[in-house]
């Protein structure tokens, strides 16, 4: 590492967004930065379809494992292609030259940095989850996760000071559903512990918008809101009501 680096390197432990942009070469946009800088233990994200999750998932679950030695991450997903893709985005990620020297293990479902942290990525099971101490749970597409896994996985953070989760979907599942009641405690009341926000497609600097408004011209409503707006707006599911 350059003595020009050294700079970005002690600003990258603190900040995410300078980790993001300096170490791993990925710019976080706006939305991913409020998320990611949030102080709340339980950060919740109620997303539309390309708006940015994956990559952000990788990019905290990297941020967490570099500046943390000996740290343990789990990404918990809803099926195993999932937890694949989510493991991929970080491999990509790692390739990055001030990257590349610390990873010293990479698999389809592990990643382990030189400073002893690791990330793990499973999908959904509770043998998979149960015995581990974690200091950041991820859970991705958290509304298709069961409610016994998130039992299962939960205990995991209890015992790590500071430990952190951060659970990301689309909006599936009724309002008794552990995603859609921890989503909308955040929304309604957000505080050190529970942080919400809500990320349809269009909030991504990628996407279309021409495109966007043909699909909603061709697509039925209440598909549309769900997989575009991430607010399907029907019963047992996120409302419209929602803040960005």
């Amino acid at each position: 590492m350059t003595a020009t680096a050294l700079p970005d390197l002690r600003r990258a432990i603190s900040d995410v967004r300078v980790f993001s942009k300096a170490i791993c070469g990925a710019e976080l946009w706006p939305h991913q930065v409020a998320v990611a800088r949030s102080p709340a233990r339980y950060r919740v994200i109620c997303s539309g379809r390309q708006a940015g999750k994956s990559r952000f998932l990788a990019i905290s679950a990297l941020h967490q494992a570099f500046t943390s030695p000996g740290c343990l991450v789990l990404i918990v997903s809803a099926g195993e292609i999932a937890a694949q893709r989510v493991l991929a985005d970080i491999g990509d990620l790692c390739t990055a030259p001030l990257l590349r020297g610390s990873v010293v293990d990479e698999t389809k479902s592990r990643v382990v940095l030189s400073n002893g942290s690791q990330i793990l990525s499973v999908p959904a099971s509770q043998r998979q989850v149960r015995g581990w101490s974690i200091d950041l749970l991820i859970l991705d597409e958290a509304a298709f996760i069961d409610p016994e896994l998130w039992r299962a996985s939960e205990p995991a953070i209890i015992a790590r000071p500071g430990s952190r989760v951060i659970l990301c979907s689309s909006p599936w599942g009724d309002v008794t559903h552990f995603f859609r009641a921890m989503w909308q405690r955040g929304m309604d009341s957000p505080d050190e512990m529970f942080e919400s926000w809500h990320w349809p497609s269009s909030i991504s600097p990628l996407v279309d918008d021409d495109l966007l408004e043909e699909i909603r011209k061709r697509e039925t409503a209440e598909y549309f809101s769900r997989e575009y707006l991430a607010a399907p707006g029907t019963a047992g599911r996120p409302s419209p009501g929602l803040r960005a």
